[in-house]
């Protein structure tokens, strides 16, 4: 099986083959969460950071109301938590929305990389910009478009984002992600949720039964949800 995290690093850019062994020596140290398992506690002082390897994560906010704010998505080939190595305290968590595999890599070897081979620094650093252009596009769904509309851009970049680490083809999904998680997301009830979703289903531009998601009209779909694919940093160059 491809390893997540090289494939995710060669969509966007080419890799010798000694940084693939690199990344793979990297990645050994492995860890199998269960779901709903916090993988990065919020309030934590993480020493390492971790690659999402299999599963569905979430990136999630709690307040002090106990209410709490999904923020993102994390999918195979994600780092969930590689900004934490700047960081001295998380001020969000990640939590397994499947049963999920991680692995763990010290800080230390991560400073060690970008010293030894700085075209690797590079990309890791990438995938942190990468990250924060996920959540801009996050806050300016969730705050400007309607309902339906939240759904199908985020099935927009599902799709997309799962077809680079082979997690989606045929315009066809598995998101295991529960009404509850999504209600959280956008900062809806599960009622106002349901209502949204068989909007959306009505447009016929897609199916969404359970965990399966069936894309019937791309292009009807990007309309609906103001997709613009560009935040995604997909287009491949040298950096």
């Amino acid at each position: 099986m491809p390893h997540p995290l090289i494939t995710y690093l060669q969509r966007r850019d080419s890799l010798s083959d000694e940084e693939k062994s690199v990344l793979e020596r990297m990645t050994h140290r492995q860890e199998t969460i269960a779901v709903r398992t916090p993988i990065v506690r919020q309030g934590s002082r993480p020493t390492q950071s971790c690659v999402l390897l299999q599963g569905i994560a979430f990136r999630e906010h709690l307040l002090r109301s106990g209410k709490r704010m999904i923020s993102a998505v994390h999918i195979a080939g994600d780092f969930l938590d590689l900004n934490g190595m700047l960081l001295a305290k998380m001020d969000h968590g990640v939590r397994a929305a499947s049963n999920c595999i991680v692995a763990w890599i010290p800080h230390g070897e991560i400073i060690r990389l970008s010293e030894t081979h700085p075209h690797l620094g590079r990309l890791l650093w990438m995938t942190t910009v990468t990250d924060a252009a996920l959540t801009r596009a996050a806050v300016s769904v969730v705050g400007r478009l309607p309902p339906p509309a939240k759904l199908a851009h985020m099935a927009c970049e599902l799709y997309l984002r799962m077809s680079e680490v082979g997690l989606a083809k045929n315009w066809s999904f598995d998101l295991a992600i529960t009404q509850l998680d999504l209600a959280d997301m956008f900062g809806l009830s599960t009622v106002h949720l349901n209502r949204s979703m068989q909007t959306l289903r009505a447009t016929n531009a897609i199916s969404w039964d359970g965990s399966r998601v069936v894309i019937h009209d791309w292009r009807k779909l990007t309309d609906i949800g103001e997709f613009d694919p560009t935040y995604l940093n997909l287009e491949p160059k040298p950096r």
